[in-house]
């Protein structure tokens, strides 16, 4: 398997967190990879290059289909992926930030809460040509530009809500540790505004999208293997105990973190190794 990084333009990298290209030979990968996605607070837009796979979680199960793009709303649920294991496979994708999706996708972001929809369905017309031109460009990096150029028209039709984009940076640089009424107190509108902001704009509640980074703040250095931050006892301060953050990490998971450290989860890996 190989995760190859690509670029982001300077005037989207405040909404864009990733755009990657994954491919695999035949047979790959290991039979026991979990190929499990955990949440991590971005919405994403993919588009098998060759053959398909499949997302699941306990909720639903989508197939992707070739050269068609899939809009993967925010998850709150770990999501496992599943390609052929006896066809090659490849796959484009671009991961938005929390400030990102709703300044490119004019829907209400809770509609898709972990659930994946084709883009045809949500942008009809517009979507289709732009399958068709990525589909028909050989060359992967003719692909990510076609896909830019794709996204940089739909920015350029769009808004900033800076009240929302406040509140979310709060939470990303405070890495979750932040409650909804300190948001309240400091943009003056109410709790219930908050909420309502973050169920169309992003499609969880701030509470939601803190709990999320808090986990995925240990995670990340699970993954990556960063003992720097995994002996950290500051780290803990985000967690009233210990048996909280099992909770949290399980949810999130589906597993304790004694389980999952057992557990092969190498396609994962794979994409963090490149951050």
């Amino acid at each position: 398997m190989n995760v190859r990084i690509f670029s982001i333009p300077h005037s989207l990298k405040n909404y864009i967190t990733k755009i990657w290209f994954f491919e695999k030979n035949k047979g790959l990968p290991e039979i026991d990879d979990m190929m499990l996605v955990a949440p991590n607070g971005l919405i994403r837009l993919v588009i098998p290059c060759e053959s398909r796979f499949s997302l699941e979680n306990n909720e639903y199960l989508q197939v992707a289909t070739k050269d068609k793009l899939m809009l993967i709303g925010i998850n709150d649920l770990p999501l496992f992926v599943d390609f052929k294991r006896d066809e090659p496979s490849a796959m484009l994708g671009i991961e938005f930030s929390p400030l990102g999706a709703y300044l490119f996708f004019h829907l209400r972001q809770s509609e898709i809460k972990n659930r994946s929809f084709l883009l045809t369905d949500v942008l009809n017309k517009n979507a289709l040509q732009i399958e068709e031109q990525i589909a028909n460009a050989q060359d992967v990096n003719l692909k990510v530009k076609l896909l830019l150029q794709f996204l940089f028209y739909l920015f350029r039709k769009s808004n900033n809500d800076l009240i929302f984009e406040y509140c979310v940076n709060k939470i990303i640089y405070s890495k979750g540790n932040i409650s909804i009424q300190q948001l309240a107190n400091e943009t003056g509108y109410s709790n219930r505004w908050i909420n309502m902001k973050f169920d169309e704009r992003l499609g969880l509640s701030p509470k939601n999208l803190s709990s999320i980074f808090r986990f995925h703040n240990y995670y990340s250095a699970m993954i990556k293997e960063d003992e720097r931050i995994l002996k950290s006892k500051a780290f803990f301060d985000f967690y009233y105990d210990q048996s909280h953050f099992i909770k949290d990490f399980k949810r999130y998971t589906g597993l304790t973190p004694t389980q999952f450290e057992s557990r092969n989860n190498n396609f994962c890996r794979l994409f963090y190794a490149n951050e």
